[in-house]
């Protein structure tokens, strides 16, 4: 038996390749070299291991799902703050009844 057939019947499987997951609409992991890179909307977050887990799979998407939306409802508060903070003055009563 082969070492690779070994790892594979383990379900675990050595990273000597690269590989791309799209998560959700702005959630990509890609692996290179024992890396994996997450990125959520250009945020980016590095994990390294040497082996990865076929049976985890679904627990590591499902999280990294949650780290998405997390992300980008952190993004959507520093929007709505923002627009607050640039919102057009009140005109003041004596400018609002004026006529052309």
């Amino acid at each position: 038996m082969r070492e690779e057939d070994e790892v594979i019947k383990s379900n675990t499987v050595n990273i000597k390749q690269s590989f791309r997951i799209q998560v959700g609409s702005n959630t990509v992991i890609s692996c290179h070299s024992q890396t994996v890179n997450l990125i959520a909307d250009g945020e980016m977050l590095s994990l390294s291991f040497d082996h990865y887990c076929v049976n985890q799979l679904s627990e590591i998407i499902a999280h990294l799902q949650k780290i998405e939306t997390e992300i980008i409802s952190e993004q959507l508060a520093r929007l709505q703050k923002h627009r607050h903070q640039v919102s057009l003055p009140e005109i003041s009563s004596e400018y609002r009844n004026l006529e052309c």
